[in-house]
């Protein structure tokens, strides 16, 4: 199994870290380029990519906190039993930190989805045209889908510091 040194973590991305990234901002543009195409309800439209956008980009946040507090803790684990190693654990980012991050990026990918989901309803409800609600409804889905995409990519990416 690779570990990651110290000095590999603080580095900028690996090469393989952006295709992956580059992956995750197509799948998004893609997914509001559909939404624009298919929804014919302007204020429908900008909610449901306002909520494309909070959704997928918390999920990512929330992969890269999740795989952050995986490398702190097993970093920190192999420093605690070397002799001088306070300095080293010093650099490593604070837990709370790191779980205050995850806590808030889940917070806010639940508040998209809830966008998405509330848009929806509007969208199936409210509007005339049933195009609409349905269109929306299928890239609600496809949000959640490519957010847990994003999720799983984040965690083979370098940590956002």
């Amino acid at each position: 199994m690779y570990r990651e040194t110290q000095v590999e973590h603080f580095e900028p991305l690996l090469v393989k870290s952006r295709p992956i990234i580059i992956a995750c901002g197509v799948a998004t543009a893609i997914l509001i380029a559909i939404a624009w195409a298919m929804i014919g309800h302007n204020v429908v439209r900008v909610a449901i990519s306002g909520g494309i956008l909070i959704t997928t980009t918390s999920a990512f946040v929330a992969g890269s906190s999740y795989r952050l507090r995986d490398l702190r803790t097993r970093r920190g684990r192999v420093l605690r039993n070397q002799p001088h190693a306070e300095g080293e654990i010093s650099k490593l980012p604070p837990p709370e930190t790191i779980r205050r991050r995850l806590w808030i990026s889940s917070c806010a990918s639940i508040a998209g989805v809830l966008g998405l989901m509330a848009t929806t309803a509007v969208g199936l409800l409210a509007v005339s045209e049933p195009a609409v609600g349905e269109w929306s409804a299928v890239v609600s889905i496809l949000t959640v889908v490519i957010s847990a995409l994003h999720f799983v990519a984040a965690t083979y990416t370098r940590p956002l510091d």
